[in-house]
């Protein structure tokens, strides 16, 4: 008896319609592991950074040791904050494969960062430049931003704030100087000491804050507390919302619940000092954080939300 088979043209229609589906389906599974390989980078920077800034808060009793040096016989050897940060101190825990002088021919984009618009923020299609000056992550002075290259590719920038201050004593400031309550217990200028802005492939796309390019601060001298928010997929920067209540529900809605939170005290501390590139905003952007109900930080207030990946 006979036996029934495929003819060639069932045959390429089948092989037609599984090309289809895989066209239709590679791109997603390319997104979906590039989205991995992008929040376990992160994760991984994440505990070597705050390995790292504890190790220096040890060792060296807190972190707003380095100071701007300057030598009144030769102009020459004046140093910035920035660099005696990075050169005498910072170097010495974390291995860099490359540090970049700003002062020096190519300057920071001979450390994996590229000099045009080609970065864009979370809540936008628009082109950014990086921020190059202290003052483009909310720190008060212009001293431009150093850069290094890590031993497993990743382009850092780097900003020091060599006046930072423990949580208690800008508190007190605030108290003395008539701070605004919707502020309480909210001073990221005045504790954070380390701002970090991070590629982890270099010039490689996409270039985009959330995806392969994050951000990280350093807080209080002598604690060394890490905010490296790590942001959902897909996240969106959502405003107008101006309870507590509604923007900890918006985060408990997503689709992936589970993994969606507030940001943490540090976490949306990172957020205001990084909201022009990472928001391409104007101005520092107050997001509502985890503890914004506790005592200490009674009266603050925010009107948008952004949630983050646990």
């Amino acid at each position: 008896m006979r036996k029934k088979a495929f003819t060639l043209a069932e045959t390429l229609a089948t092989l037609g319609v599984i090309g289809i589906v895989a066209a239709l389906m590679i791109p997603s599974v390319v997104a979906n592991y590039n989205n991995h390989i992008f929040k376990t980078s992160k994760e991984t920077f994440r505990a070597t950074l705050s390995d790292s800034v504890r190790i220096i808060a040890a060792t060296e009793s807190k972190l707003n040791k380095a100071k701007n040096y300057t030598d009144e016989d030769n102009e020459e050897n004046n140093r910035s904050a920035n660099e005696v940060f990075v050169e005498d101190h910072f170097s010495n825990y974390i291995k860099f494969a490359k540090i970049c002088d700003p002062e020096q021919a190519g300057g920071i984009y001979n450390c994996g960062w590229i000099n045009d618009k080609v970065y864009k923020s979370m809540n936008s299609d628009d082109k950014l430049n990086i921020p190059t000056k202290n003052s483009d992550v909310g720190f008060d002075s212009d001293e431009k931003l150093w850069s290094a290259i890590t031993v497993n590719g990743m382009s850092l920038l780097i900003a020091y704030n060599p006046d930072c201050k423990s949580f208690n004593n800008a508190e007190n400031d605030a108290e003395e100087n008539k701070q605004d309550e919707t502020d309480k217990g909210f001073h990221p200028k005045e504790t954070a000491c380390i701002n970090i802005i991070y590629d982890i492939n270099g010039v490689a796309k996409p270039n985009t804050f959330g995806k392969d390019v994050g951000i990280a601060t350093v807080y209080y001298p002598r604690t060394a507390r890490v905010g490296v928010p790590i942001f959902t997929n897909n996240a969106e920067y959502v405003t107008g919302i101006s309870s507590f209540e509604s923007a900890e529900e918006y985060c408990n809605n997503l689709s992936y619940k589970k993994k969606a939170t507030l940001p943490t005290l540090e976490e949306a501390g990172s957020i205001y000092l990084n909201s022009k590139p990472l928001l391409n905003s104007d101005s520092h952007e107050k997001v509502w954080f985890s503890s914004a109900k506790e005592e200490k930080s009674a009266g603050y207030t925010a009107g948008s939300v952004i949630c983050v990946n646990r």
